[in-house]
């Protein structure tokens, strides 16, 4: 199905860059607007769980990938995730390379109050 194809590319692990260009995820976002909502919302839930070996990479992928979304204002996958991913991005933020994604997502759909802008300070009370 065309969505799991444009979910897929969005998503895939590898490249050069850990994330999506601003220009992939506005394009992502553009083939979206005329795509069933809750059958990107199931594609962007299957990245969000995947535990392949590269799975931080899907993950943060996807993670990119839904707050283009919500940036264009696709309420409805949005609202998709935030209703039957909400669990997947709260597992995300405990992946390191995930975490500040994670925590803006959260914050973008109103899970958390504040999103965790920086790194987590390493070592002790510094």
């Amino acid at each position: 199905e065309y969505e799991a194809r444009v979910v897929g590319e969005i998503c895939a692990p590898g490249g050069p860059r850990v994330a999506p260009s601003g220009a992939a995820l506005d394009e992502f976002a553009r083939k979206c607007e005329s795509l069933d909502a809750g059958a990107v919302g199931d594609q962007l839930r299957r990245k969000l769980s995947d535990t392949s070996d590269q799975a931080w990479q899907v993950r943060l992928k996807a993670l990119h990938a839904v707050e283009a979304l919500s940036n264009h204002g696709l309420d409805g996958i949005v609202g998709h995730v935030s209703q039957f991913s909400s669990e997947l991005l709260f597992e995300c933020q405990q992946m390191p390379q995930c975490r500040q994604k994670a925590s803006k997502v959260l914050h973008m759909l109103g899970f958390i109050d504040q999103a965790d802008e920086k790194p987590a300070a390493r070592g002790g009370n510094n």
